[in-house]
């Protein structure tokens, strides 16, 4: 972010008298306006205006929107600080690298839909580095990693889309369309408690159950291999893998 920050710290224009604007700045500004009035308000000419500078000028700093949200993502993910492998088992560091994730995008809501809806940033790749030396240092071949990683990334696009697409305000079932079906109304008043901290902990844990099944069973097979198949690495039981 520092050599970054120094390529965004440029000249505002020639009637600025040489002030500067650095990335930490412009992130600033974006983020209040995405919050403030949604991300998808986020333009080149609301960032200039809510830094009091003119539309010109914002592009001097960042080339254009799509360069805009990445460094907002960016910003955001890199307070994610990965777990260290003193941290506890690997279950342990899979759940906090998760929920310092979930931490970090909900102090920005709105903002965890952009980092699904996009390929990875340069701090996406840092943190899918990261989930991927966890799940390989615990011994998950390179095959039930991809697996296990395409899980925990699916459970988290299902999430953004769905508190995306049903009401979390409270919202009765009558007003939502799903009063004539007994099942939704019963459960009706409980749709805002899908975004609780608890229920995505409660999610997490689901699949770390799953994943400690998946890990057992690699163990198992590279234990006692099928007749006629020798143990070893070939199975995929870790690095080299």
């Amino acid at each position: 972010m520092a050599s970054r920050a120094r390529r965004a710290a440029v000249r505002e224009d020639e009637g600025s008298a040489g002030q500067l604007l650095a990335v930490e700045q412009i992130v600033g500004a974006a983020l209040r306006v995405g919050v403030a009035k949604g991300f998808e308000s986020l333009t080149m000419r609301a960032l200039a205006e809510e830094l009091g500078v003119s539309a010109m000028a914002a592009y001097y700093h960042v080339p254009n929107k799509r360069a805009l949200i990445e460094l907002v993502i960016d910003a955001v993910l890199a307070a994610v600080e990965v777990p260290p492998e003193d941290y506890g088992a690997w279950d342990d560091r899979l759940y906090e690298l998760q929920m310092r994730t979930a931490q970090a995008l909900a102090a920005y809501p709105g903002v965890e839909p952009l980092v699904y809806s996009r390929p990875p940033t340069a701090q996406g790749w840092r943190l899918m580095d990261a989930y991927f030396a966890i799940l390989r240092s615990a011994g998950f071949s390179r095959r039930n990693a991809l697996v296990a990683f395409s899980i925990i990334h699916a459970y988290g696009l299902g999430r953004s889309l769905l508190e995306r697409r049903f009401p979390d305000d409270g919202e009765s079932t009558e007003t939502a369309g799903r009063g004539e079906w007994p099942a939704l109304r019963e459960i009706g008043d409980l749709w805002p408690q899908l975004h609780r901290p608890d229920y995505r902990a409660f999610a997490m844990e689901s699949i770390l159950d799953g994943l400690r099944v998946m890990l057992a069973e690699q163990r198992s097979e590279v234990a006692t291999p099928r007749r006629g198949q020798a143990a070893g690495p070939g199975t995929g039981s870790g690095p080299p893998g």
